[in-house]
């Protein structure tokens, strides 16, 4: 989902995947695709192997490591329907430019980049960090869940 090539080596990547069993599991990396395949050979986290296979969900880029981890932390601190609200609202919210950039081959940059918007907006990096969850009001949840059918419990 994450194109990595060339020039593009000092970007840093938190990362949403989905677990076999459902649920969902968010990281950093600097590199998203070998990040995935460590989950996949049993050699990524803990809670990913005993979960396999993990299949890439969303993923946002960011300047700084600080930018990632801090996104990656509130992220984390969502609920399951917050989360799933946001990555949905990053699917559909661009989707006309992810359909043009698809045409170019340039989709998975552009599904990245729109994800990224999202978060920013959710969570900016000036709020304080427990302040994640709340910045994902219940209405934007709801209005989410309404607009793209029922989501399960979190898990």
């Amino acid at each position: 989902m994450c194109r990595q090539t060339g020039g593009e080596d000092r970007l840093y990547y938190m990362y949403v995947a989905e677990c076999a069993d459902g649920t969902l599991y968010t990281g950093y990396a600097r590199n998203v695709h070998e990040r995935i395949a460590q989950h996949n050979a049993g050699t990524g986290a803990k809670y990913t192997r005993s979960r396999r296979p993990v299949h890439l969900v969303a993923c946002a880029t960011f300047a700084t490591q600080h930018e990632a981890l801090s996104a990656e932390f509130r992220f984390k601190r969502l609920t399951r329907a917050q989360k799933l609200a946001l990555i949905a609202q990053a699917a559909s919210k661009d989707a006309a430019t992810c359909a043009a950039a698809a045409e170019s081959g340039e989709w998975p940059d552009a599904r990245a980049r729109a994800f990224a918007r999202v978060l920013s907006k959710a969570f900016p990096l000036q709020a304080d960090p427990g302040a994640g969850a709340a910045a994902v009001s219940a209405a934007t949840v709801s209005a989410s869940n309404q607009a793209n059918g029922a989501y399960p419990a979190d898990g």
